[in-house]
């Protein structure tokens, strides 16, 4: 059953990471889909583990880190092997690894993940029959930490 799960999540995020940059650059390439499954069946993978049970915010940190990775990874196979260059980050402030990575859209990450971690909790939840009905911990101005609940 996770094999299927672990699947579905790499479909979709290797559909939705090809749609993002066709939406943002005009184009994409195969190698950013499978950037993009990896990443959202890594979330996934981090989830069941028990990131879950920790702030939104500090899931979104691991994960924005997890898809950095990838990205470094994926894009240094990209330049070393196929002898491609599919992104350059270096005119970008404080990119490095040859302009591969750059604070920028480790932001980005950080944003997108959380509908990564929504849509593997909801989908593990609702399609899978797993765990609890997914609930997401911030904290509150004023408060220790509170809880709120998106159904």
């Amino acid at each position: 059953m996770k094999a299927k799960k672990y699947l579905l999540f790499f479909l979709l995020g290797y559909c939705i990471y090809i749609a993002i940059e066709v939406t943002y650059r005009g184009y994409s390439f195969r190698l950013m889909g499978i950037a993009g499954g990896l990443s959202l069946a890594g979330i996934g993978m981090l989830e069941d583990a028990g990131l879950r049970r920790f702030p939104l915010a500090f899931q979104m940190m691991v994960s924005a880190v997890l898809i950095t990775a990838i990205e470094l990874y994926s894009g240094m196979f990209s330049l070393r092997v196929l002898h491609y260059r599919m992104w350059d980050y270096s005119a970008l402030p404080f990119s490095f690894c040859d302009g591969l990575i750059c604070p920028w859209f480790f932001g980005i990450w950080y944003l997108l993940s959380a509908v990564g971690i929504f849509l593997t909790d909801y989908v593990s939840y609702y399609i899978f029959h797993e765990g609890t009905h997914p609930v997401y911990r911030k904290k509150k101005k004023g408060c220790a930490e509170g809880e709120f609940v998106i159904k």
